[in-house]
C-alpha cells in the first residue's frame, strides 16, 4: 500500500484522527496502531490493518477485543528493545510499501518521545518517504534541499522553518508575509519562526541543509 496512517500512544484527539482518516483513507492506505494507539482506534471505531508493540500501555480488554479480527495482523515486540514502537511502526509501513506516512498521537506530554519522532522524520525523508506528524495544532514535515509548495497539507495560518542541520543555505520563501531571498538560517536562532502564507502561489526552496516545516494554528 502506498500510504500509512500510524496511530501512536501520545495525545491523539479523536476529532483529529477522524479528520485525517476522512482525508487520507482509501484502498491504498493502511492503518497501523503502535501499542496504546489502539485505545484511540477503539474510541473512534477504526479497525487497523496492523497492531504492534510490546503492549505494555494498551488496555488489555481492548487488545483482546481486536485479537478477534482475522484480517488484523499482530507484531509482538519485547519490552526491552532498541527502538520505540513508533519507529518500528514506520519500518513496518515501509516494508509494506508505504511512500507516505502520517503520524498521529506522536506528540504530547512526553517531550522525549515527541523529539524522537520529530527527528525520525529526517530518517524517513532520506528513505524517500514523505512523512507528516499531525496533532490538533500542528503539521510537521522534514524538508531536504528542493522546492516545496507551501499549500500542501493546509493547516492553520502560520508556517515556520526550523533548521535541523547547523545551517541551511540558499533559502527562498515566496508568497508569505515575510519573504526571503538566498537567506541563511542557523539552528541556534529563531529567524524562521511564525511566518504566514498570504498568496495562492507560495513556496520554499533551498540549496543545502535540513529544515523542519511546521504549519500551526492557535
Amino acid at each position: 500500500m502506498d500510504k500509512a496512517i500510524i496511530i501512536s500512544g501520545g495525545v491523539a484527539e479523536d476529532e483529529v484522527v477522524r479528520s485525517v482518516l476522512r482525508r487520507l483513507a482509501s484502498d491504498d492506505t493502511m492503518v497501523i496502531c503502535a501499542d496504546a494507539g489502539l485505545n484511540v482506534c477503539d474510541r473512534v471505531g477504526v479497525i487497523p490493518d496492523i497492531i504492534l508493540g510490546d503492549f505494555d500501555s494498551v488496555d488489555s480488554e481492548v487488545l483482546d477485543k481486536y485479537r478477534l479480527y482475522a484480517k488484523t495482523q499482530f507484531y509482538n515486540y519485547p519490552a526491552k528493545k532498541d527502538f520505540t514502537d513508533t519507529e518500528l511502526a514506520c519500518d513496518v509501513a515501509i516494508n509494506e510499501g508505504a511512500k507516505q506516512i502520517v503520524l498521529l498521537g506522536a506528540t504530547g506530554r512526553r517531550m522525549d518521545h515527541t523529539l524522537g519522532v520529530i527527528y525520525l522524520l529526517e530518517q524517513l525523508e532520506n528513505k524517500g518517504v514523505t512523512a507528516y506528524i499531525v496533532d490538533q495544532n500542528n503539521v510537521i514535515r522534514c524538508l531536504l534541499p528542493d522546492r516545496y509548495d507551501l499549500h500542501e497539507f493546509e493547516y492553520g495560518k502560520y508556517v515556520s522553518f526550523i533548521p535541523l542541520s547547523d545551517a541551511v543555505e540558499g533559502i527562498n520563501i515566496k508568497g508569505v508575509a515575510y519573504e526571503v531571498e538566498n537567506a541563511r538560517f542557523l539552528r541556534t536562532t529563531t529567524l524562521g519562526i511564525s511566518n504566514e502564507i498570504t498568496e495562492e502561489e507560495a513556496f520554499i526552496d533551498f540549496k543545502s541543509g535540513t529544515l523542519l516545516m511546521i504549519k500551526s494554528q492557535d
